[in-house]
Formats: structure tokens, sequence, C-alpha cells
């Protein structure tokens, strides 16, 4: 049976305004005690190179994120790990518009190493304000679960102060929010985020924090991860980890200039079907984003090659005006979705493949019960390489060699 989703889809934390439609999959706030959440934090160092493992999965919470500390002594916050954005932003004490659920808070007062960002300090941008500190304001799209056309903005002040992860520790700048709009629902659960993009993708300039602990030369410039679809994953901090994986990498190149991780994708095949007219365009692989958001063009064209197998295909969904492409969704045990073939991003130097498991999401309140992982962005929409593909992978983003790395991963061990 079919039923039209009534739910929303997470889709990610990206620092710049995009009108996306989103799938509606159903995300709620999961209790504290609940198995979904933090498994422990652990940091294992070896050879210059640190393991952080992360919690989240890819419905219903819709995020991955890790544990940093920042100041003296440390202050403990959740962030979501995000490779679609640059900064780190934490809430302040007494934050305004801040959700009650958040598990920690800020407090200058309460760090002996910390310190407002002076104003006009070269290399970022900031906005004076009255006592010459760095004021900035950060705008997000599909942040609000219910409306996913509004935007969400956090203002405040920019710091600077230690900050720890994965046992490194360096001074970073980081937005510490002092006001949030009320809509704001990705961090009802979390305290804020963390960006890994270099620099250029930043609302008050710098670099990120983990540009920070390369500057220190504490770690390579490489980080990777693995995601877990259900429960957590693994950050790898200066370098890759071989138990992670379980075969050899794929290079694709980070196009330099561009916003965020861009790489060129050449083309999408379904079911091993090159027949169609290639899809050119560049992508972005943001880790903050759950599912595979392609611009319309790129999408119709998927949604036909997936359609060619009508009016034959076994199972229901694909065949006729109402279709997992517009926004149904249906209950399908594991037989029906093996029924679904691969899909195939093939990148510039990397061949990415999927399987119906991974790119069918399950709505975890209602059993067996299956949407679409892939969704439109309209024209002139950006494409983004979400949680579903990066789930079958062990992902490196190379920022030396500007070259992200792609390796089939060891399920087992990303936990």
């Amino acid at each position: 049976p079919k039923m039209k989703a009534q739910l929303l889809l997470l889709l990610g934390l990206i620092a710049f305004a995009s009108a996306f439609q989103s799938l509606r999959l159903n995300r709620q706030i999961i209790p504290k005690d609940h198995p979904f959440n933090f498994h422990g934090i652990r940091a294992e160092a070896f050879d210059g190179v640190s393991n952080q493992n992360m919690s989240g999965n890819i419905i219903p919470v819709g995020i991955y994120w890790t544990e940093v500390q920042i100041g003296t002594p440390p202050q403990t916050f959740q962030v979501a790990v995000d490779t679609g954005s640059q900064d780190l932003i934490v809430p302040e004490v007494g934050c305004g518009g801040c959700h009650d659920q958040v598990t920690g808070a800020y407090s200058p007062s309460a760090s002996s190493t910390s310190s407002p960002f002076p104003c006009h300090e070269p290399g970022y941008t900031c906005q004076c304000s009255k006592n010459n500190g760095c004021d900035f304001s950060a705008t997000y799209a599909t942040c609000n679960l219910t409306a996913p056309q509004q935007p969400c903005t956090v203002t405040g002040e920019v710091y600077q102060d230690n900050f720890i992860l994965g046992g490194f520790q360096s001074k970073t700048s980081f937005g510490l929010i002092q006001n949030q709009t009320a809509n704001f629902q990705q961090f009802f659960y979390i305290d804020g985020v963390m960006g890994f993009v270099p620099s250029d993708d930043s609302s008050f300039g710098g670099v990120s924090a983990f540009q920070r602990l390369v500057e220190a030369d504490l770690v390579e410039d490489v980080f990777a991860m693995c995601l877990n679809a259900k429960n957590g994953g693994v950050l790898t901090l200066g370098g890759t980890d071989p138990s992670l994986s379980v075969g050899d990498f794929q290079y694709s190149r980070i196009l330099a200039g561009g916003r965020g991780y861009q790489t060129p994708l050449n083309n999408i095949n379904v079911a091993g079907n090159s027949t169609h007219d290639a899809i050119k365009t560049n992508i972005i692989i943001d880790s903050g984003t759950n599912v595979l958001l392609l611009p319309h063009e790129p999408y119709v064209n998927v949604q036909a090659q997936f359609q060619s197998l009508c009016p034959n295909f076994p199972v229901t969904g694909l065949c006729g005006d109402s279709s997992l492409f517009t926004g149904e969704c249906y209950t399908y045990s594991d037989s029906d979705i093996a029924q679904f073939p691969e899909l195939t991003l093939e990148l510039e130097g990397a061949s990415l493949t999927i399987s119906g498991q991974q790119y069918l999401i399950s709505n975890s309140t209602v059993p067996n019960y299956y949407c679409l992982g892939i969704t439109d962005t309209g024209r002139g929409g950006y494409a983004i390489i979400g949680d579903v593909v990066m789930q079958a992978y062990y992902t490196s983003f190379d920022n030396h060699n500007l070259k992200l790395g792609w390796a089939p991963v060891n399920a087992t061990a990303c936990q």
C-alpha cells in the first residue's frame, strides 16, 4: 500500500541560501537515553591520526554529530559534523531563542582563556559592535522541518578560545550564538555546528576550527568519515584509518575556488543504463545533508531512467502518475527493496554506487514504510551528495592535494 508522505526529511546545515524542495519524512526529538544517541565519545590516536566517534543517523535524527570542548576548563558541546559549511558555532548561556534541550552553552566568564574577537582583524569580515567586537549573522537553509522554505538565522559575537577535538588542542575563533530564530529545529537537540570547509565559506571569516589544528602542526590537512545509517559513525582526523574500509580508494578532485567541497559529476546511471543524455554539473559533498539532492533536469533524467523499467517492474512505486518521485511513500518488504536497481554517480575519477536499500529511506516510526532519498532542488538548484550516498563509503577529504577519496566502507567497524 502507499501513503502520501506527511513528514519531513532533514536537509542539512548548508550556510548559503537555497530554496530546496524537501522530501517529507518524520524527524522527532529522541530522548537522551535512547540507544540511537551517544554510545560514548572515544578518541583513539595512532601514527598522528585520531578517530573520534559520532552519533546520529540518517533518520529520524537526520544529522551526525560529535563532541568538542572549548575553554579553560573545557566546556563540552555536541556539534553537527558539517562538510557543507565552515564555522564553529555554539550557543551562549542565556541565548535568546535557543532550545532548552541543548546539552551545552558557553560561558565566557567561566573560561580563563576566553576573549572577544576584535573587529578589523585581517582576514575577517566582522560587523563591528559598539565595544569594537566582532558580531556575526549566519542564515541557514532547510533548517525548519515543518516549513523547509523558511530560513533560520543565528546572530551573536565572535570569540576566541582554546579548542579540543579528538585529543588535539589549539586556539580558534568561533561564533557565539546570542540570539536565534525559534524555528531552528536542527538545534532542538544538539548544541551547534562545526563546519569543515577550510575557508571562504564563513559568516565571519578566518578558517575552520580543523584548519587551526592543521596550522598548529598537530594533524595533516586530511580528515575522513564513515556514517552508519542507523547509529553513529567515525570521524578520522589527520589521515585515514585502513580498518574503516574494505577496498581501495577512488579519487575525485576538489574544485579549487568552489563553495564547499565540490567535484565534477559527469553522469548518473540507473541499472547500468548509460543511454540517457549525460548529466554534467558540479556536485557538493555535504555530511550535513541526509539525502541526494539534484537540480530539476538531472532529477527528471534519473526519474526517466527508473521509469524505463516500467510497466514490468515487479514492485509498486515506480510506474504510474503517482510514484516515489512524486512524494509517495510505500510499504516494502526486504524482498521488495532487493528488486530496486543500483544507482551510480559517475564522478570525474570515481564511480559511486548505492543500492535500493540505501536510497530508499525508512521512516523509523512506521515499520517497513519507505520514501525516496533523492530530492529535486528545482531549476538552478544545487546538486549535493548527502548521507544516503556517503553511508556506502569511507570518504576522505584531502585539502592539501585537493582530492576526495572514496573507499567501500567497513560497515562493521563504522559504529
